[in-house]
């Protein structure tokens, strides 16, 4: 492969594949789960005073934590803030003060609603605005490329197509690879040319379409791998090229699994912000007036 095409398999890599450490998230997820398990299975000891020492702390922690939340929304929005840090960094600031903030005040409130209504109200939408972030975080991950990247669009995918297109074509070495190579992006053009239906019928239809062109591409792929092995002469380095095949095959597939359902999860990605908004509104309010009637009562 010559190195232009070199350069843009690198930049597809960081635009496709660049995923948070998975090892690293399922090691928090776990420690979380956790520590959330043994705070539900204490609950009822009086390990922990919601209304002193480090009960009443962890509540103040986790409400400052909640205002935090909302420096993410500054920066987008603020133009003073544009040039502060990269938007990424607040996203993952946003993410963690979104663990940490819930998690602070259930030990806080001992896990129960409590007594007073003004701290029910106040928990339970903190719990609604903390599950409909997850969701959020769900479907912002349908429409963006990797963790933080940018938001897919079908124009950019068009050309990173027509660069994993030539990539495959300079991998193929027999006339049938290269056919077979061909039949492969022709498929991949139908199936973006079908995505304008945003609904779950459309979704499960060209989930399947998707899947049928991965095993396609998978494939092809192997046979193009094998007989590099069997022919180590078709390239001068065979562990390059079988790096290149891999790259390839992981950048199609990472493409692939999210352009099913594009056009329907950027239209539920809106309607959530149109849901979530005015409920994370809410629980700030609710909040508030929480810790006013504590300290004043």
């Amino acid at each position: 492969m010559t190195t232009s095409t070199d350069s843009m398999n690198s930049a597809l890599k960081d635009r496709y594949l660049a995923h948070a450490h998975r090892i690293f998230v399922l090691l928090l997820a776990a420690g979380w789960l956790v520590l959330v398990s043994w705070g539900w299975s204490v609950r009822d000891q009086d390990y922990i005073s919601a209304s002193s020492g480090l009960g009443y702390y962890l509540g103040m922690s986790g409400g400052c934590m909640i205002l935090l939340l909302l420096t993410y929304s500054l920066r987008k929005r603020v133009r003073a803030l544009s040039n502060l840090f990269h938007l990424r960094y607040w996203f993952r600031l946003h993410m963690m003060l979104g663990v940490l903030a819930p998690t602070a005040i259930l030990f806080h409130a001992r896990f129960t609603m409590g007594s007073a209504v003004n701290s029910t109200v106040a928990l339970v939408c903190l719990l609604t605005v903390a599950s409909s972030g997850l969701i959020g975080r769900f479907l912002y991950n349908r429409v963006h490329a990797g963790v933080y990247g940018e938001k897919i669009k079908l124009v950019q995918v068009r050309r990173d197509f027509q660069t994993l297109h030539q990539a495959v074509l300079d991998l193929a070495v027999t006339d049938k690879q290269k056919e077979r190579a061909e039949g492969v992006f022709d498929a991949l053009e139908e199936l973006i040319g079908s995505l304008d239906t945003a609904t779950f019928a459309a979704l499960v239809r060209n989930r399947h379409r998707a899947r049928v062109i991965a095993q396609s591409l998978r494939t092809l792929l192997k046979a193009i791998e094998d007989y590099h092995e069997e022919h180590p002469e078709a390239h001068e380095e065979l562990s390059k090229t079988r790096a290149d095949i891999h790259n390839c095959a992981d950048i199609m597939l990472a493409i692939l699994n999210k352009l099913p359902g594009l056009h329907l999860f950027e239209r539920l990605f809106a309607l959530w912000h149109v849901v979530h908004l005015p409920i994370f509104g809410l629980m700030i309010i609710t909040a508030i007036t929480h810790v006013i009637v504590v300290h004043m009562y």
